[in-house]
């Protein structure tokens, strides 16, 4: 008796992309990986290039609230700048105490740089889908941040 696949199955085949192969970035992605790499560069000169927990050169910008907020994902406020080693061990970490030790630095910069916590919060739970306008706006205001 032969196999039947279910209509899932079948439709989730014939969209199968072959290895290699990548849909080309619209004009709004290149956008946004632009933006990515001003705010990382934004995040790490306001810091001074350092870590702010070890003072190690930095070369990771950490996003506070998640990046995936359209709202602050480009928000220097929303960003610290830690080296590898601290970017790791703050992210990967499951231990209570490193988690204690993170949300206290993430406080002390919060307040260092005349932010808060509730405001992030909020603006990252809002909704925002930008427009090209938008993100072009945000472009020239992170250019000028640096």
């Amino acid at each position: 008796m032969p196999v039947r696949r279910t209509e899932r199955a079948l439709k989730r085949a014939k969209t199968k992309k072959t290895k290699g192969t990548r849909k080309p970035k619209t004009a709004k992605e290149v956008l946004e990986d632009d933006l990515d790499e001003l705010w990382s560069k934004a995040v790490k000169k306001r810091d001074g290039y350092k870590c702010v927990r070890c003072g190690k050169p930095a070369v990771h910008a950490h996003h506070i609230f998640s990046r995936r907020h359209k709202r602050t994902r480009w928000d220097v406020r929303n960003g610290i700048a830690l080296c590898f080693r601290d970017h790791f061990y703050f992210v990967k970490s499951s231990e209570i105490d490193d988690k204690k030790e993170y949300i206290e630095l993430i406080e002390k910069q919060l307040r260092e740089y005349q932010s808060t916590v509730y405001y992030l919060r909020r603006e990252s739970q809002s909704v925002w889908k930008p427009t090209m306008d938008d993100l072009l706006e945000l472009k020239d205001r992170l250019k000028e941040e640096l």
